[in-house]
């Protein structure tokens, strides 16, 4: 099965876009699938549904960090590594939908409760795009 397979999958069950991406990696990185989903849990929705950056987006990076990033604080070399991936990450979702506000992205501001409850009928619409994009972009960085 493929990522963008898998992240369908994931979808279908019901999980957020961080948990989507970063899952959809995890085995490739050495992660159970259950570890994955919870570390990722909480970004869902523009970080906990709080107007920030799209989820596909933090459980890319989640990815990035863990394929190139180091445990030691004097490695220069992994963080550069680490922030240029990133850096390529977010500029090339960006070129592709405008924005990675995760507000922008869904035309509703999730910290809102109205607007939520509005935007939650939308988002089996929007969001699939996103995370799709998110997975092949990871995958050509990773």
């Amino acid at each position: 099965m493929t990522k963008a397979e898998d992240a369908i999958v994931l979808a279908k069950q019901g999980f957020g876009c961080s948990q989507i991406v970063f899952s959809a990696f995890a085995p490739d990185l050495g992660i159970d699938r259950d570890t994955a989903l919870r570390l990722s849990q909480g970004f869902v929705g523009g970080m906990s549904q709080t107007d920030n950056i799209c989820g596909a987006l933090s459980g890319g990076i989640m990815v990035i960090g863990l394929r190139y990033a180091s445990p030691r604080a004097d490695d220069i070399e992994a963080k550069g590594k680490t922030v240029a991936a990133v850096n390529e990450f977010l500029q090339e979702f960006k070129k592709l939908h405008g924005s990675i506000n995760c507000t922008d992205l869904l035309g509703y501001n999730l910290s809102d409760l109205q607007e939520r409850a509005e935007g939650k009928k939308n988002i089996p619409m929007r969001c699939p795009p996103l995370v799709l994009d998110a997975v092949k972009l990871v995958e050509k960085l990773v």
